[in-house]
């Protein structure tokens, strides 16, 4: 269940002029309670949020407490069917699944006023961190704190990468870009995995130490040869996954083969084009969208994308989606 929290930063570990990883606290990590900050019912009165919807912006949360119980312990205030906030009690079992995310912001911050979704890159031992770009003054704000300052957390949020997986049964990830924040867990959880990394050049080669200490079967691209081959990864591992698939030996013991399973992270061109790329090819396609968020739990709509089910929020029903399901603009 995702909570929102208030945590302290560890060190912010700069990776190169625009990167850097955030690692925080979540150990010692305290629900959110004060009125002042968002996740409060003080704050989303001020927000101008109805109390008792169940609704949030930005995890300003409605004024739904109830009254103070027997025991001398407040309720847990509801953000959203799977968002609590308990404020009496300490958070934990922070347990992110692969490709899950958190909405992430300065504790007090007025601006920005909303805080930005990030992957959960990694956690345990009380500690968790995020891989960042800078891009903006909310991204900039979070690279410029010191460790000790506190941010508000809520999170883990929307559905992540959870492949029904046999034990021999072979994975093949892609990631572009930051993407490799969002698949870095999923590695570690299938560290047999064959990851291939696209990147611009060599000076965007992101925790490539990180990853090589997971796994050695890492096929790095980058569009200009300056490290890995030259070319783009969705070209690449179609190559791997073609020869696979027309292995005799892939065959299931009863007869048939089994649908190769990819998970994808990066830039929409890329997602589009490996949806295009498996279309016809025996294969589970799993992809992570990403869009521009407000809320985090599917409240305030700004992230719906199309699917052949209908409108779906990036951050509740995703982000992480069937490629089949979603309707693409190829």
């Amino acid at each position: 269940m995702s909570r929102a929290f208030t945590a302290q930063v560890i060190r912010n570990v700069p990776l190169d002029t625009h990167h850097f990883l955030l690692e925080v606290d979540t150990g010692e990590a305290r629900p959110i309670a004060d009125a002042g900050v968002a996740g409060s019912a003080g704050f989303a009165e001020r927000a101008g949020i109805t109390a008792n919807t169940g609704i949030t912006a930005n995890a300003g949360i409605t004024a739904n407490t109830g009254s103070r119980r027997n025991d001398g312990v407040a309720p847990d205030v509801v953000v959203a069917p799977d968002v609590v906030v308990a404020p009496d009690v300490v958070v934990e079992g922070f347990s992110p699944s692969p490709g899950q995310f958190c909405m992430i912001g300065p504790s007090g911050a007025v601006e920005p006023f909303l805080k930005r979704p990030f992957s959960v890159l990694d956690y345990g031992d009380g500690k968790a961190s995020f891989l960042i770009r800078v891009c903006g003054k909310a991204t900039l704000a979070l690279k410029n704190l010191p460790a000790g300052r506190s941010i508000d957390v809520i999170g883990p949020l929307g559905r992540g990468f959870s492949p029904e997986m046999e034990e021999d049964e072979p994975l093949f990830i892609a990631a572009g870009g930051v993407g490799i924040a969002c698949v870095y867990l999923l590695l570690k959880k299938h560290p047999r995995a064959a990851l291939f990394y696209g990147v611009r050049d060599k000076r965007s080669l992101l925790l490539y130490d990180m990853l090589r200490a997971l796994s050695d079967n890492i096929r790095v691209t980058s569009d200009d040869g300056s490290v890995g081959v030259k070319g783009d990864v969705i070209s690449a591992l179609a190559g791997s996954v073609t020869e696979f698939l027309n292995k005799p030996a892939r065959k299931n013991p009863g007869g048939g083969d089994r649908a190769v399973k990819i998970c994808c992270c990066g830039p929409h061109a890329m997602l589009a084009g490996a949806a295009s790329t498996f279309a016809s090819l025996n294969v589970e396609l799993y992809v992570s969208l990403e869009e521009r968020m407000a809320c985090g739990v599917g409240a305030c709509l700004g992230c719906a994308v199309r699917t052949n089910a209908g409108y779906r929020t990036v951050c509740k029903d995703g982000p992480v989606f069937n490629a089949k399901d979603v309707v693409w603009n190829f």
